[in-house]
């Protein structure tokens, strides 16, 4: 088995970098860890949000779901949060 792929975040509020990592996370050609539908309702969650149909805490908490396991990619998301607000994952703290 391998070792989780970790990429570098993106610089900070560099959208289009930051979704470009998420699809390369989430699919990856040749991985039988490839997930389109978490990649899919990823962009389905900006558009909602976008759109104000989902309000904020559904937001981060649907984000943290989706993004569960990958603490790289919870930290990039950070960048994009409204100063002073910030999603954690599940295992900070642990260990």
């Amino acid at each position: 088995s391998s070792a989780p792929f970790f990429a570098p975040p993106p610089p900070p509020g560099d959208a289009s970098s930051f979704i470009d990592l998420v699809k390369s996370t989430f699919v990856r050609k040749g991985s039988k860890h490839t997930s389109i539908a978490r990649y899919n309702r990823f962009i389905e969650l900006l558009k909602d949000q976008r759109n104000r149909m989902i309000d904020t805490p559904r937001f981060f908490e649907q984000i943290l779901g989706l993004f569960a396991g990958y603490d790289d990619l919870v930290l990039g998301f950070n960048a994009f949060l409204p100063k002073g607000t910030s999603i954690v994952s599940e295992t900070d703290g642990e260990g």
